[in-house]
């Protein structure tokens, strides 16, 4: 959810700028950090019983879908509107699956709320940002 509040306030911030953000689902994939999240027992069970090639994704199929959102041409998205909900492009299953995103995911009032947390609990994000060469902005 804080990604897709954070993709949202970067479409408002960045619509002049011709920059067009997606949001995708890529799934659930059989990564090293699912597996440590798993745990060794459940993915030995899981790799045995052949389970995780029928529930989980592979790297390259979670690819797929995010590869096809930054390929795909733009559509024309719901202008922003602070303290509204919207809607935009997501994708699922490398294809726009419009209104399949939650409702909490397009409250622009709940993401500006989410940033202002995330600058009140993390009070080294701008020097962070100014290290990283980044440009770091406070009020999006």
């Amino acid at each position: 959810l804080g990604l897709m509040h954070f993709s949202l306030l970067m479409r408002e911030h960045c619509a002049h700028k011709g920059i067009t953000l997606h949001d995708c689902h890529p799934g659930i994939v059989w990564t090293p950090m699912l597996r440590t999240q798993l745990g060794p027992s459940v993915c030995s069970l899981l790799h045995i019983s052949g389970l995780s090639h029928r529930i989980f994704r592979t790297p390259e199929q979670g690819a797929a879908t995010v590869l096809w959102a930054a390929l795909a041409p733009a559509s024309s998205p719901t202008p922003l509107r602070r303290g509204t909900e919207t809607d935009s492009d997501y994708f699922v299953n490398c294809k726009r699956s419009r209104g399949s995103a939650s409702v909490e995911s397009r409250d622009v009032a709940a993401a500006h709320a989410t940033w202002r947390w995330l600058i009140a609990a993390e009070p080294n994000l701008e020097k962070l940002a100014a290290k990283a060469g980044i440009k770091f902005i406070r009020e999006l």
